[in-house]
């Protein structure tokens, strides 16, 4: 028998970890058989090396969440329901939710990223290029029908500012007023529900300054979510192109000030 004496004089350490990248594939591909196939093995591989990442920054002191197993295999079961729950109208099923969450919840930079994500990057991108355009169109027409009354929700001093920025410059060229207000980064909804209080905003010229800045920018954001899953050397390129197109629109900006100036 060993007495406490005993005990205090041993050195014993032990260290809980997380289990090997096969062993918990493993796990995943038995609640997912659907993912049991090269393509869907990767995908799942790509997946536990992003929560890796998480796990070795929460070590490090960097970040203060991490990614379990368990959150790896929810984050494939919800992929999966998604697409098979609604099939070929998945994507119809994710544009509404695109334009109701840009709309009134959040960023629509999240939800490009879970487009390209859930999607892929070219069906992603024609989803976000659609959803976005028709949300902003929704919001234009509102706020033109309905006046400010509609727009409660959007903090009044930031659309005000839109409003008398708007009011300053389509008169004299619309089409390339929106498209540098939509390329300099401004707030996507308040600049919209702006242009529909402006009365002698066209339509037409937002809705094309509108559209062709979303086919420029948005599948940068919908390729970076198309490579998340793809492990950190699948996202130099994308992450590149988002520090692109930011600095195109800084200088964008400055250039305009400048001009103004």
């Amino acid at each position: 028998q060993i007495n406490q004496a005993q005990l205090d004089r041993w050195n014993i350490v032990t260290t809980l970890n997380y289990v090997s990248l096969e062993n918990e594939m493993g796990i995943i591909l038995a609640k997912n058989k659907n993912f049991n196939s090269p393509k869907g093995k990767e995908k799942i591989s790509n997946m536990i090396k992003v929560a890796s990442l998480t796990r070795k920054g929460f070590i490090a002191g960097d970040i203060s969440t991490l990614m379990s197993p368990r959150t790896v295999l929810h984050w494939a079961e919800n992929i999966e329901i998604f697409v098979n729950q609604f099939g070929v109208f998945a994507p119809v099923v994710f544009g509404i939710m695109y334009i109701i969450g840009i709309t009134f919840l959040f960023q629509a930079v999240l939800f490009s990223i879970l487009a390209g994500v859930l999607f892929g990057t070219l069906q992603g991108s024609i989803i976000v290029i659609i959803s976005a355009t028709l949300a902003s169109a929704l919001c234009f027409w509102a706020a033109r029908s309905y006046g400010v009354e509609i727009t409660s929700w959007i903090e009044q001093g930031t659309l005000k500012s839109l409003v008398s920025k708007v009011n300053g410059e389509v008169e004299e060229n619309g089409f390339l007023s929106f498209f540098i207000l939509r390329c300099v980064q401004t707030p996507y909804i308040p600049l919209s529900l702006a242009a529909g209080l402006v009365r002698k905003a066209k339509f037409k010229d937002f809705i094309l300054a509108t559209f062709i800045t979303n086919c420029i920018f948005s599948p940068i954001v919908v390729y970076f979510g198309s490579n998340i899953t793809a492990g950190p050397k699948a996202l130099i390129l994308p992450v590149a192109l988002i520090i692109a197109s930011i600095v195109i629109s800084k200088l964008v900006k400055k250039y305009t000030q400048k001009k103004k100036a």
